[in-house]
């Protein structure tokens, strides 16, 4: 079996559905300010949404990006993708990194507007360079596949570790495949079976899988080595690393 092909088994990317349109870490609470934050609200989730749209009218780029998110969900209205797509995008053109995302989610599938894999990428790269973990998760996996660009492993690898390093099980183990086949990177078994490792420690029972098989290219010390690397990259919060 080729590398690329190998590769292509090992190196998975994060293609999210609707329900992935989420708040919380890097998404609404990402921009917020203390003015723009909903007490908890004992009503339906029609009132919510009236609440946020006022807010959202008045510029506010998290209330924006939730009221996309109500819409693009159908939480307190009926799912409207169109309106969704209106929201994320006045968010986005604040900066709003899950906004910019939430568009190019839009566009990849076909939700309210035309599907379109290019203009997918743009949004996703414009989230992704402001540290968006799942738009530099798909970042990695168009250059891996060559969707709307020219496909460039070595670009892939580097959206894979920036992804990576946010803690998401996803993108480590991409970087743990890229590290084990050599693509983009020096082929390195010890890195990939760290990464595998951390992955692994996450819940993904796949990237557990993946390091059993790697484990077995190893020598003794060469497993040592690649469990306390591991251990120091979790413990440190994913600042140590390499």
């Amino acid at each position: 079996m080729s590398g690329g092909k190998m590769a292509g088994q090992m190196v998975r990317g994060l293609r999210i559905a609707a329900v992935a349109l989420y708040l919380g870490a890097g998404g609404a609470t990402q921009a917020a300010r203390a003015a723009d934050e909903l007490p908890p609200i004992p009503e339906t989730e029609t009132v919510t949404l009236n609440l946020w749209l006022t807010r959202a009218e008045s510029g506010s780029a998290t209330a924006q990006y939730t009221v996309g998110y109500m819409y693009a969900m159908g939480r307190g209205t009926k799912q409207n993708y169109v309106e969704a797509e209106k929201w994320f995008r006045r968010a986005g053109e604040q900066g709003h990194a899950r906004a910019l995302f939430s568009v190019g989610l839009l566009y990849e599938n076909g939700w309210g507007v035309n599907e379109d894999k290019a203009e997918a990428m743009a949004w996703y790269r414009r989230a992704a360079e402001k540290g968006d973990p799942g738009a530099e998760t798909n970042v990695a996996y168009n250059y891996f596949n060559g969707i709307a660009v020219a496909q460039d492993y070595a670009e892939a690898f580097k959206w894979y570790r920036r992804a990576a390093l946010h803690g998401s099980s996803e993108p480590q183990y991409g970087l743990a495949g890229m590290y084990e086949v050599g693509l983009g990177v020096a082929q390195d078994y010890v890195r990939a079976f760290m990464w595998y490792g951390v992955a692994a420690a996450g819940g993904d029972q796949a990237a557990g899988r993946a390091r059993r098989r790697v484990a077995e290219k190893l020598s003794d010390d060469e497993i040592r080595e690649g469990d306390q690397m591991a251990r120091r990259c979790m413990e440190s919060g994913l600042t140590a690393c390499e």
